[in-house]
Order: C-alpha cells, then sequence, then structure tokens
C-alpha cells in the first residue's frame, strides 16, 4: 500500500487546507514511517521555515491500494519556566 502523509496547519479562523506543508510525504509500499498520533509533537516545514506543532486529529483516506492521511496539527503550547535562583 502506498501511503501520502500531508500535515494541514489549522490557523484559528481559516480552513486547514489553506496552510500546508511545503512537501507532502510519500511511502512507496514496503517503507516504514510512525504516523504521529493526537498529542504528539512534530516539526514540519512551512513556507521553508521548520516548525514545530502539536497533532490535533488524523484523517485516514483509503481507495484502492493508496493511503492519504491528513494529519491536522495546530501551534504547538511551550511552556517556558523562569530560573529562579537563591542566594
Amino acid at each position: 500500500m502506498r501511503y501520502i502523509l500531508v500535515f494541514k496547519y489549522r490557523e484559528p479562523g481559516r480552513f486547514p487546507e489553506e496552510c500546508s506543508q511545503d512537501e507532502p510525504i510519500v511511502l512507496e509500499e514496503g517503507e516504514a514511517l510512525a504516523i504521529p498520533a493526537v498529542g504528539d509533537h512534530v516539526t514540519c516545514e512551512f513556507d521553508g521555515v521548520p516548525t514545530d506543532f502539536e497533532v490535533v486529529s488524523r484523517h485516514f483516506t483509503y481507495a484502492g491500494k493508496k493511503c492519504s492521511v491528513d494529519i491536522e496539527v495546530g501551534a504547538a503550547a511551550h511552556v517556558h519556566k523562569a530560573l529562579s535562583l537563591k542566594e
């Protein structure tokens, strides 16, 4: 089976189809790749820049010997803690 993975950024107020990764990932029969689950953090290239995201949803579409996987991503929540130094 041939798999085509497309990461789509879900920008608030816009359709996910409006902002897809630069190049889809295509896996020919016999090739392996872990498909990220909801909640996983991934890095995708959008507009030539590697960007961190969190997987929001996945949708699998099967047709013959081909499977398209649309992976919707949202902005990753980065938590930065300030360092507190004691004297």
